[in-house]
């Protein structure tokens, strides 16, 4: 059974709630063999030996940046003293983006080529968050810095951008925090898209129960630290509540929301459970990309193009 077969047999069977007739599923063209070279690829690029806390965030930085990034140019602006990479200059709207990592690394700069992509597709201007990384800033530095910048994009866009219209975007760890000012802000967000988030930062019962060899791309046990450094000292339940994991928050008006994922991604569950939840009172659109691996509009591939296309699509008929 493919995966457009199986999620539309979960709404037949009730594993959605048969009243969610606010959820559409996306009918994705793209085989899933399209992926199997990045995925051999990831399971080559497997560090074979276990690395320390210290040798992962160092290595982690490297790869996708950190904290030290130059903000002096005059693409910035200090929103609530939360720094802001502008892309573009289009007046149609502002997206909000927030960059991936594991709340522990990256920084407003990692998403450059999505962000600009976006600006230049949609017309509008893009404002990447630069928040606080953990574990130096753990919970909830990243969710309040994040809030910050939307309230004052809410406030600032019409002097500064031309446009009231404020859309949300995010990826993995950025997801989450979308997702999280997606809650707290309502429908005064026209919309939102949300690229394979953690809905859930106690971990899904398939997420927690992954062999790591079986997602390389990101690991159940390389996931489980960063959850740990982003919120320290806590229990698994004590992390399955609203001001943490968007799935236990209550569901209020929410902006019109796009879920993209991977159907190889270690949190799958994590969107097709948040659609699910979502749906009950908003309108949700999911995308499920065959075989694609966590982070896979990361590579070059056809699942990039069609994923970018959709979120377009999405903002321009909001």
């Amino acid at each position: 059974m493919n995966r457009r077969a199986f999620l539309t047999a979960l709404l037949a069977t009730g594993a959605f709630p048969a009243w969610a007739q606010q959820l559409k599923l996306l009918e994705v063209d793209c085989p899933e063999r399209a992926f199997e070279e990045t995925r051999k690829a990831l399971a080559a690029m497997k560090t074979p030996d276990p690395l320390d806390d210290n040798q992962f965030i160092t290595q982690a930085r490297a790869w996708l940046g950190g904290p030290n990034l130059d903000r002096s140019g005059p693409e910035w602006r200090l929103a609530n003293g939360v720094p802001l990479k502008i892309f573009g200059s289009g007046s149609r709207g502002v997206i909000m983006h927030m960059h991936g990592g594991g709340w522990m690394c990256g920084n407003a700069q990692s998403d450059h080529k999505l962000c600009q992509s976006l600006a230049d597709r949609t017309g509008m201007t893009v404002a990447s968050v630069d928040y606080r990384l953990a574990p130096e800033f753990p919970y909830p530095a990243a969710i309040e810095d994040c809030m910050q910048a939307a309230r004052w994009l809410l406030q600032h866009s019409p002097e500064q951008f031309g446009t009231d219209r404020l859309y949300v975007t995010g990826c993995s760890a950025g997801g989450h925090l979308a997702a999280m000012t997606l809650l707290q802000l309502g429908r005064r967000i026209r919309a939102g898209a949300l690229y394979y988030g953690v809905f859930d930062l106690g971990l899904t019962p398939f997420a927690r129960k992954s062999r790591d060899e079986e997602h390389p791309d990101l690991t159940s046990s390389a996931l489980s630290r960063m959850i740990g450094w982003f919120t320290p000292g806590l229990r698994r339940e004590q992390r399955q509540v609203a001001a943490i994991s968007p799935l236990y928050a209550p569901i209020g008006e929410l902006a019109d929301t796009l879920l993209l994922v991977g159907g190889g991604d270690i949190l799958l569950d994590d969107s097709l459970q948040l659609s699910r939840r979502w749906a009950e009172r908003n309108y949700v659109e999911l995308a499920v990309y065959p075989g694609a691996p966590h982070g896979f509009n990361g590579y070059e591939v056809g699942g990039v193009e069609d994923s970018l296309d959709r979120v377009v699509d999405f903002f321009a008929s909001r």
